[in-house]
């Protein structure tokens, strides 16, 4: 393990440049970072944090919400919002599986392209035409704010995106992070 992935029992903990991540048998923690865990730093040893960190992590929990609501796209139950210090913490009922990032390694050839089949499938059948549903006549945010990617804003340190509206509702949901971690597969389906 390394200095920001430890394992003790059934505990994983790690981080990432922004995110602290708990996975225990019962529950998924993640949080913002504080200062001291951020691993982002400029040559002078000053943290470097990602623009709307905080009000992304916010937006995760009203995404989560807002979509266990609207659609019947399965996602992890989230279990509490808490705050400390300043720092946004998310705890969500543990899921059954494991990333498909990480099962995709342990498989052969002949199940990395069943399970990658099937995947796509659900994507393109599932998950896509559902978010596709999910319309609004605003840009931005559920919260109304907009913020880009951090591949947007490490070029642009725009501190204010203006959203824009429209007549109608033209604007469809997007998740903007559909990456092999955020898949969870189970290996026993």
């Amino acid at each position: 393990m390394t200095d920001y992935m430890q394992r003790d029992g059934d505990t994983l903990r790690y981080n990432t440049a922004d995110r602290c991540y708990t996975f225990t048998p019962d529950v998924f923690i993640k949080r913002q970072a504080k200062a001291h865990e951020i691993r982002y730093r400029q040559m002078d040893g000053k943290v470097v944090e990602h623009a709307f960190n905080r009000q992304r992590i916010e937006n995760e929990r009203d995404a989560i919400t807002f979509i266990s609501k609207n659609t019947s796209i399965p996602v992890p139950r989230l279990l509490e919002w808490s705050e400390e210090d300043g720092v946004g913490c998310l705890t969500f009922e543990a899921l059954k599986g494991e990333t498909f990032g990480s099962l995709y390694w342990d498989l052969d050839p002949e199940g990395r392209e069943r399970v990658g089949k099937n995947l796509m499938t659900f994507i393109t059948e599932v998950l896509l035409p559902e978010l596709r549903r999910l319309r609004s006549k605003t840009m931005g945010q559920l919260s109304g704010i907009v913020f880009p990617p951090p591949r947007v804003t490490s070029y642009d340190e725009r501190a204010e995106w203006q959203s824009r509206t429209s007549s109608t509702d033209r604007y469809v949901y997007c998740h903007n992070d559909l990456d092999f971690h955020n898949f969870m597969i189970d290996k026993e389906a």
